[in-house]
């Protein structure tokens, strides 16, 4: 999937990180820090679910608790972010204030991850763009200033997603154990993290049937994917087991879940776009222009510029739709172009997951909040998106 022996690009992923790019990601993590954690103090536990974690977090560090884990904790999530909430009122925190503290912490952290991937997959100009789209998503901001999972989780699964890519790029037997590993983290932070490997295999089937990739690279790809498989599973087998512990076993836990799904396709799409319209605001808007911004400032350094309309229709774009429909126009420049080029592996995967999630998301109950990683993947393709309508910088 990679061009290796290939000489740095000064534009491309390759490219040296430059002061400039440190100082508009400075810039985005403070931002995006102060918006997480301003007036924190005055959040409380108002969901059921965040109760549950805040409990079951605080029996696991203090085994003076009459209950360990709240009574049928493995309905609501496994156990890395209650973890990290016990993690965090064993540092001293309180059991009230843990919870938000752990995702402000995820929240903020997701910004330079996902930027380092971003940057990786598709060059500064992307990275720069896609950490001020996720910085200032009111979406993401709600949810970690939230004590729920999916902060955490998105963060995980676009972690494993770059772990996946690694491993089919790389061929070796060590990065597919540590791709296994990151999807277990995934999958032992919500019970959908095992979707990573689905999109694993969306990008071997789509490089085989459409790229007509060789046989040699599909046994080897095949090899890669079996070994993350078999990993993320032994990760995910001590939960799973305490899962059959407990009364009516993994029948009643998938009993419970099958409760949450719907035949109601379009409803729930619909109902998602709403909620999603809804959420917008006035940073989340003001993340368009100043991921034009910064993109743009990126651009300069490496000779190259946008063209002079882009700025203010991506003003107007951001007051009509809403970041998140300029996101979705950007995403889809950003896959149609890589079509026409020839798809590379990053743009595979991120498509992969745009289509799981279009399909799958509306066949459950529509929780805003399950589209968090798919938030996540337009930030990075709209960044992508931004980075392929660079010109030649006038001289």
């Amino acid at each position: 999937m990679s061009e290796r022996g290939a000489a740095p690009s000064t534009t491309g992923p390759g490219a040296p990180i430059g002061v400039l790019e440190v100082v508009l990601l400075a810039l985005a993590v403070g931002a995006g820090l102060a918006l997480r954690s301003w007036h924190l103090g005055d959040t409380g536990l108002t969901h059921f679910d965040e109760g549950v974690y805040a409990f079951t977090g605080l029996g696991t560090a203090d085994p003076s608790q009459p209950r360990r884990f709240f009574p049928e904790q493995q309905k609501f999530s496994p156990p890395v972010y209650f973890s990290l909430v016990a993690l965090a009122n064993l540092l001293g925190l309180q059991p009230e204030r843990s919870p938000f503290v752990v995702n402000v912490v995820m929240g903020t952290l997701t910004i330079p991850v996902v930027w380092a991937l971003a940057r990786r997959w598709f060059g500064p100009v992307a990275a720069a763009a896609t950490a001020w789209l996720i910085a200032l998503s009111e979406f993401h901001v709600l949810m970690s200033r939230s004590a729920l999972t999916d902060v955490t989780f998105a963060l995980a699964f676009l972690v494993a997603l770059g772990g996946v890519l690694v491993a089919l790029e790389r061929g070796t037997r060590g990065s597919a154990v540590l791709a296994g590993v990151l999807v277990g983290i995934a999958w032992n932070t919500k019970y959908h993290g095992w979707f990573a490997l689905v999109v694993g295999a969306m990008v071997i089937v789509a490089r085989w049937r459409i790229q007509h990739a060789d046989n040699a690279w599909l046994r080897q790809a095949i090899r890669q994917w079996l070994v993350m498989s078999v990993v993320a599973g032994l990760c995910y087998l001590p939960w799973m087991l305490y899962i059959q512990s407990q009364a009516a076993g993994s029948s009643g836990w998938a009993a419970y879940f099958a409760t949450m799904l719907g035949l109601d396709w379009f409803g729930n799409f619909w109902r998602q776009v709403q909620q999603q319209a809804y959420l917008e605001g006035p940073w989340s808007r003001a993340s368009i222009p100043l991921a034009i911004a910064a993109a743009q400032l990126v651009a300069l350094r490496t000779a190259t510029s946008f063209p002079a309309w882009l700025l203010p229709v991506g003003c107007v774009a951001a007051l009509l739709v809403g970041s998140a429909g300029s996101a979705v126009a950007l995403a889809l420049l950003a896959l149609w172009r890589s079509w026409q080029r020839g798809m590379d592996g990053a743009s595979w995967l991120l498509g992969g997951v745009v289509l799981l999630w279009f399909v799958m998301a509306p066949i459950y109950h529509p929780y805003f909040r399950l589209l968090l990683p798919f938030t996540l993947t337009m930030c990075v393709l709209a960044g992508s998106g931004l980075a392929r309508l660079e010109v030649p910088a006038p001289r």
